[in-house]
């Protein structure tokens, strides 16, 4: 997969926050609260990659996949 180096530093990014949040003590709905804000705008972007390519992006970091399952969970009901 060939993703750009922003998407790369967004990804990164997302991943290393919510693995501090988590090492922090939060748990799965203040995750998302505190993500609200982050990197909104480049992460609404970057759920529009193909399955293949968040496969990808989930395999690579795992933080990242985190999120993206509890912000599914917590904001799509």
């Amino acid at each position: 997969m060939n993703f750009t180096p922003e998407q790369i530093q967004i990804v990164s990014m997302i991943d290393t926050r919510v693995q501090a949040l988590s090492g922090a003590g939060r748990d799965d709905a203040k995750i998302v609260d505190e993500m609200l804000d982050f990197l909104m705008p480049e992460f609404k972007l970057l759920m529009n990659n193909s399955r293949a390519e968040m496969d990808e992006l989930y395999r690579r970091f795992p933080w990242f996949y985190r999120y993206v399952g509890i912000e599914r969970l917590c904001c799509r009901n």
